[in-house]
This record gives C-alpha cells, structure tokens and sequence, in this order.
C-alpha cells in the first residue's frame, strides 16, 4: 500500500525535540513538533521503519480521527464516525488503550466503554465477528490518546509501548526505561563519538540498560527488532508483506553492524545481583562479548586498560542511585561526592552523561556541567548532567589556607563572616562545654538565615525574605550562603540541612518535614542528647534555652519536678542531673514522648524515678489527682490545634489559665519557670497581683544568641503567700556549672 497518511508518534515528557531529530531521519523529512511527540504524514513504510528504528519513541500509530474533546460522548461521537469495518479484520480480538488525560474526563475506564461501544455498534450493524478483549489478549490495540482539549483515534502500530525491548530479561533496583536512556545517550551524542573510537563506560550499570542502548546505537541494531512480530494483525490496513521486507532489511543492518562493532564498552557495578542480571540481558540483546562487565565500586573506579583522554578518551555515563522523596536523597550525597571526585581524579578529560535525581545530588558530584536537563523517568523527575570532566584542582602549596575563589563578592562576604565567627564561637564552646551553638543569625542582612553548629554539622535556617525581594534574589542568596557555609567549614552538602523558617500557619513548627529518623548524638556539658536535623523544623534542643536548662538543674536538688509541653525531655533530663527526686514530663506528641525517653536512656535516668506522660496538657492539668510539685518548667507553643485534641491552644489567651492550674499543683515554696517564644507576647498584670513574679527573660538569653536578646521570654513565679528570693541568688551561673 503506498498511498500516504497521517502518523503519530508520542514520547516522553520533555523528549519531543530530540524525537523531532531522530524521526526526520529515519523517515527522511522533519516531522510536526506537537504536544506529547511528533505527527508527519508518509506511506506504511515509512511508519513501519519509525516503529522498528525509532529508539525515544513511547508508540507510533496511524492517525483516524482528530477531533476537540470535552467529555465521554464527544469520544463517542468521535468513534462513531471511523469506519471501523474497513479498519478491523473479521475474527480479530481488539483492544482500547486510553492514555493522557482530557477535560471533561474524570474517568478513562468511563471513556474507553463509549468508545468500544461505538465501535461495537458498528461492527454488529456490518455483521463483522470481531471481539473486544482485554490488551495483553488483543491481536489489535486501538489507542484514545486525550491531549487536554484534543483527543486522537489511533491503530497502535507497535502494538504495545515501544520501550519494552524485548532484552529485559530481568530488572535491577531501579530500572532505567529504555526510551529515557536512549535518550540519554542521543543528548551527549554518544552516536558520533561512536564513529569516532571513543570508550563508554558506566560505572553504576545495574542491569545493563544504558549499556545495551549504547551498544545497539553504535553497532546500528534497530531497538524494534526484538518485538517485530508484534504487529497489529488484526488491522486491515496493515501490508505485512512491507512489515517482513523492512524487517529483514533492519536484520541485516544488525548483522553487519555487530561484526564490525569493536568499540570499548565497560559496565562496572558493586551488587553482584546486577550484574548477573545484566550479563542475560546482554546475552538477549545479542550483544555476549561485545560489552565486558565487572564488579567494581564507583567511588573506587578505575579506567580499563588503554582507555584514557590520550587514547581518544570516552564517555562516562550512568543512572546515579537516587530515591523518589527528598528524605531518601541525603543519604546518597556522600557517594554523589566521592564519584565526582573519582571521576577528577582519573578521568579528566571525558564527557560524562549522569542521570541523578535533583538538583542537590547533581551539585554533590562536584562536576562543571555545561548542561543540565531536567528528564522524566516515569513518575520520578531527574536531572542529567552534561559536560567535560575537569582534573580536581589542587590547592596552592603556597597558600594552602587561601580562601576559595567566589563567582560572586557577596559570597566571599558571606563565607569570611562565617570564618570569623566560627573562630570566635568554636573556642567559646570548647570552654563552655558545648557541641552545639548559634554560629550566624542574619549578621549580614541580605542573608538572612540562622546556622546553628551541631556537632560537626549545621543548621542553616532560612527566613522568609521581604516582599519587596524578587523570588529569583532570594533564590541565588541562598545559594551563595549554603556554597559558603560548605567552603567555609570543609562540609559535604550532606552536612549540611536546609530549613525555610517562612510565615506559616500557627501550631505548625513542630510537623515534621520528612521521614528520615537521622538522629545523632550531641552533647551539652556532661548531658548528651538524640539529635534529628532532617525531618522537623527544630532539632530536639532549643540551644537559645542552655541557660534556663541550667538553672532548672540549680533549683532542682530534692525536689519534685513537672516539665509541661516537654518536648524531648531537655529541661527533665537536667532536673535529674540536679538531683530531682521525682519527675514528671507531659506532652501531647508520642513522637516527642518516645524521643524524650531515649534521652532519658541516653543519660542513664532511673524510669522508676522519672515518669513520661502522653497527654494534651490542659486536659492532664484538669483531671491530675497526684502528688503536689515543688518546681514546675512551662515552655508552651505559641499557638496549637493538633487534631490529637478538640481544643485551640493561644498562649496570649490561654497563658493565665495555665499558670492559674499550675499553681494549684504546687507545693508551699513551689515556684514555676514560665517560658514563651511569641514576639509580642504581653504577661496577664493579674499574675502579678496573686504571684511574686520576676522578668529575668534578656538575662537567661545565652552569649550565642545575644544578636537576639528578646528571642524568648522568661518568668519566675511562686504564689505571695512566700516571699520570693533573687532568683539568681546561689546560681554560681549556668556557664561555671556546665
């Protein structure tokens, strides 16, 4: 049949320029660069050679009906107007694929029906005896492609996505979709550096994928060979006498590309598993022997001999390991950083090709990329890097402590300000005591963040820049601080942790952020606390409480003590360490309750003697029959409405009603530590008529945060009926006492 007609040929998110290139070649004229791929009109031939040749294609189809889409009957009326009898062959089992998504389609198993029901309309009106059957059954697959507000009607001529290869023996972890790597070679232009000797390596191979794309690229096998018998047969407008002729043309291109392929193709991985997988695929691709493979460990690589620059270098080209959440991805920073520096170190001069997927990880390999592309690899969005791999610069013998060279002056302004306050802070800590400290807290006011240091990692805290900032300012600051806390203090980007303080909702300060459960040991003084950086705004130690916590433990001696909205345990932990003869810590989150607990552990608090309640505190307040306490501790949130409890919690509303309740459960002598953290908060003048009350909130600020002497608020209470003592009387000072 050589009268010509319309095809379309669909693609991967963000390929349609590339499948624009590759299909003009093969069909000899540039196709139309549409939504979702390419659409060209040409005889069968031509649609038969995308389909066997094509290697970034998803499908290929012949084009019956175009039309505007707004709902389920516009398909029907659509499907309705093909003449089905002279597209499906009597006796054929047919089938309805429905990809995309279209407005007025909420359904596609709704849409697809009305389709089959026009065409079965039909089909009983022309007495034809051909079946509909699900698609793995179907000897013809009929594709609804919805495009927003078009849809197209097409016979699937690959029958079936055109990345399944046929090769795939079996699968690794994390299998890379064919199309996609294909599409990764086609954008380095692995296929002229083929003609040209070059070497391909890929030192985190998996099951072969990338190899077996690349093999097949250079050896001129065309990706459609090993489905060709997966034609549409049960349409009536297929010549398979054409399909065989172009087949067996495609056959002998592979057989005498494959003879000649001499190409250095290395696939090297540490598992094992995945390499037995891909030694069978490769022996499925008909590519034994021409591609070596070997258990090796990227961050260890080393170049196969007589591959190197000098010998006409090559391609490093890889499927980096990456996890689908932004909490899986810090644990492969390291080795995204130790490959990049292999690779400087014994690759200079290569063209590297690495699908990773972020931003951060990209960043982490250290690699100058001439190009980054964000790609797809189904569902999960990934970033490839393009470029020329750099020999590692080494510093100047010199000058060895020479600061680094900056793109920009604000972030050498930045990365020396850091320097000398670390210089300063580092030595104060080591006096007090200290693991962790305030380090910076928007000392230079276009960078406006707080880092904090926690034991050879840091916090950096973001505030939420002014209105009047453009987005894209904000963006490229922040840059320049995360690149200069980095340089400045010699960290891998997986030490460092990146939270955006923004204006939020009340209550949410404390929802967590992720679910990574990366906690760490820190110590302050002779205590030791479970740190976790990653998965909520706060750490699990407000350091700007250091010295409240020590004064806690200086009142603390023989006395019962109540920690309210506890938290992680902190202030417990040094009433314990103050010798407290009973405690208990109440607090509304079982998540904190239990981290409060391994602080206990980790300090080694006798249980019996110190008592963890999960409780919403207002209520346990109300309903506590107990012991009487002698020091009560009150850090509450500024605001909270956790769905754990049916009340709406405002410190400015509610703070007299909870020191009026705290107080019924003190002791005569008792005395109550209030904390509070809203900015503007004003303490109720009728606590001061029934209670010796004292402001000491600017003196128990800690020398680290003296940027921000109003950064909480603090008030020692005890009722009237017992004159107060200075509250600082006795105290030799938080810091002698650490």
């Amino acid at each position: 049949m050589s009268s010509t007609a319309e095809y379309f040929a669909s693609c991967g998110s963000r390929l349609e320029d590339m499948l624009t290139e590759e299909v003009a070649g093969i069909i000899g004229k540039p196709p139309q660069n549409t939504r979702g791929g390419v659409r060209w009109e040409s005889d069968q031939s031509a649609a038969i050679d995308a389909v066997l040749w094509s290697r970034l294609a998803s499908r290929v189809q012949r084009v019956l009906a175009d039309f505007e889409v707004d709902g389920a009957d516009s398909v029907h009326a659509a499907a309705a107007a093909v003449d089905w009898l002279a597209q499906i062959a009597p006796g054929s089992r047919f089938a309805i694929d429905v990809s995309g998504a279209a407005k007025g389609i909420s359904h596609t198993l709704f849409a697809a029906q009305r389709m089959r029901d026009a065409i079965i309309d039909q089909l009983r009106q022309g007495h034809s005896d051909a079946q509909p059957v699900p698609v793995d059954e179907a000897d013809l697959i009929i594709n609804l492609a919805l495009r927003g507000g078009r849809a197209l009607i097409c016979v699937d001529l690959g029958h079936g996505p055109l990345h399944q290869r046929s090769y795939r023996v079996e699968s690794g972890l994390a299998p890379l979709r064919e199309t996609l790597a294909a599409a990764v070679l086609w954008r380095c232009k692995w296929p002229e550096l083929a003609t040209q000797g070059a070497a391909l390596i890929d030192p985190f191979c998996g099951a072969g994928t990338l190899l077996i794309e690349a093999a097949w690229m250079a050896a001129d096998v065309a990706p459609g060979l090993g489905r060709a018998r997966r034609m549409p047969l049960g349409w009536r407008g297929l010549d398979a006498d054409l399909w065989q002729r172009r087949v067996d043309a495609a056959k002998q291109r592979a057989e005498d590309g494959l003879k000649s392929l001499q190409l250095p193709i290395y696939g090297f991985d540490s598992d094992p598993k995945a390499l037995n997988a891909a030694r069978r695929n490769l022996q499925e691709a008909g590519l034994a022997g021409h591609v070596r493979l070997a258990k090796a460990d990227a961050a260890k690589l080393e170049l196969p001999h007589g591959v190197s620059a000098d010998a006409g270098g090559g391609l490093i080209v890889a499927n980096l390991p990456y996890g689908e959440r932004l909490s899986d991805q810090r644990a492969l920073l390291p080795e995204h950083r130790q490959f990049g520096e292999r690779l400087m170190a014994v690759a200079s001069g290569f063209r590297f090709a690495l699908l990773t997927g972020s931003s951060e990880l990209a960043k982490a390999t250290g690699l100058r990329a001439e190009k980054v592309l964000t790609l797809a690899n189904g569902p999960i969005e990934c970033k490839l890097i393009l470029g020329t791999v750099e020999q590692r610069s080494q510093p100047s013998a010199a000058d060895p402590d020479a600061a680094p060279r900056f793109r920009r002056p604000g972030t050498e302004m930045v990365y020396n300000r850091l320097r000398k306050n670390h210089s300063h802070w580092a030595k104060w800590a080591k006096r007090e005591g200290l693991e962790c400290y305030r380090l910076y807290d928007a000392d230079l006011p276009e960078y406006a963040a707080a880092i904090d240091w926690y034991a050879g990692r840091v916090h950096v805290q973001e505030y939420a820049a002014p209105a009047s900032i453009p987005a894209e300012t904000a963006a490229e600051r922040l840059q320049d601080l995360l690149y200069a806390v980095q340089k400045a203090f010699d960290l891998g980007p997986e030490q460092v942790y990146l939270k955006r303080r923004e204006k939020r909702r009340e209550g949410r300060q404390y929802q967590r952020q992720a679910s990574k459960r990366e906690f760490f040991e820190v110590g302050e003084g002779s205590l030791r606390f479970w740190i976790n950086l990653e998965d909520y705004l706060d750490s699990g130690l407000f350091l700007d409480s250091r010295l409240l916590r020590a004064m806690v433990r200086e009142r603390a001696e023989g006395r019962r003590f109540l920690n309210l909205f506890c938290y992680t345990g902190s202030a417990t932990v040094y009433a314990a360490a103050g010798g407290a003869q009973h405690s208990v810590s109440v607090d509304l989150s079982p998540t904190y309750v239990d981290w409060a607990g391994r602080n206990f552990q980790l300090n080694r608090l006798d249980l019996r003697r110190h008592t963890l309640v999960q409780a919403d505190v207002m209520r346990w307040l109300a309903e506590y029959r107990g012991a009487r306490f002698d020091l009560i501790y009150v850090d509450p949130p500024t605001f909270s409405n956790s769905k754990r409890t049916d009340t709406v919690f405002d410190v400015q509303r509610d703070h007299r009603y909870l020191l009026d309740e705290c107080s019924k459960l003190l002791n005569p002598g008792g005395e109550i530590i209030f904390v509070c953290n809203r900015d503007r908060f004003q303490l109720d003048p009728e606590i001061s008529e029934s209670n010796e009350v004292e402001d000491f909130g600017k003196r128990s600020v800690p020398d680290d945060f003296a940027r921000r002497p109003r950064i909480h608020h603090a008030y020692l209470i005890r009722p009237k009926a017992a004159p107060v003592e200075d509250v600082w009387a006795g105290w030799k000072t938080a810091k002698g006492n650490q």
